[in-house]
């Protein structure tokens, strides 16, 4: 399931902001996986993590999947380059996509149709996640559950630099407007890229950071 070369996010359960970090798996070996030594998310610096540190873990697997599992520091050691010992558990936990970390946003994004069902249009993305994301509905748009659209969003990369996202979702449920509410659309994202789903995964966990930092949750 885990690779070497995969990339995961890390979290530091115990810390007060809940950190999150970045690595790379550097070397497996009979139930422990070595990691390059993490970068903090926020500060782009390299942590030092002491032993017994304790930490959640997410990765996207080959299959397009993310999984995640609970796990500790125990030593250091060389693997080429120094590396962070952690304990690999037998088994490995699949996120389903309602378990998504979702978060709220403010970007504009564009609606495209595949079949010339609707005029392209832009509209405003009120949260997202790994998995789907929700968007204002315009009135006398036709879109219809179920429908595979094209999606197309800003996001920064890891540098901070604009990133656009163009992607392929589907349409999981529209709420009509209301007194309160305006008319909303909730999609899934369809068949991405693996590429794709992981930058949005690190937008998110940034987002969340923020947000934290703000004093939301």
């Amino acid at each position: 399931m885990i690779q070497v070369g995969m990339t995961l996010t890390l979290e530091d359960t115990a810390s007060i902001d809940r950190a999150v970090y970045k690595c790379k798996v550097a070397d497996l070996e009979n139930g422990y996986v070595y990691i390059s030594y993490p970068i903090n998310e926020a500060t782009d610096k390299t942590v030092f993590l002491v032993n017994q540190t304790n930490l959640r873990i997410t990765f996207l697997g080959r299959d397009n999947n993310v999984y995640a599992f609970n796990s500790s520091v125990i030593g250091r050691a060389v693997r080429n380059i120094p590396v962070i010992k952690l304990v690999l558990p037998e088994s490995l936990k699949r996120v389903q996509r309602r378990q998504f970390v979702r978060v709220p946003v403010s970007l504009s994004v564009q609606f495209f149709s595949t079949k010339n069902e609707f005029l392209p249009f832009q509209t405003k993305m009120l949260d997202i996640s790994a998995g789907g994301f929700a968007a204002l509905l315009k009135d006398q748009v036709n879109l219809q559950k179920h429908h595979q659209i094209i999606v197309s969003f800003d996001i920064p990369d890891r540098e901070g630099r604009i990133l656009t996202l163009t992607l392929p979702a589907t349409i999981i449920r529209i709420s009509a407007k209301t007194d309160r509410e305006p008319a909303r659309v909730s999609l899934l994202f369809a068949n991405i890229l693996s590429e794709d789903r992981e930058n949005i995964i690190r937008y998110v966990f940034k987002r969340q950071l923020e947000l934290k930092n703000k004093g939301i949750t």
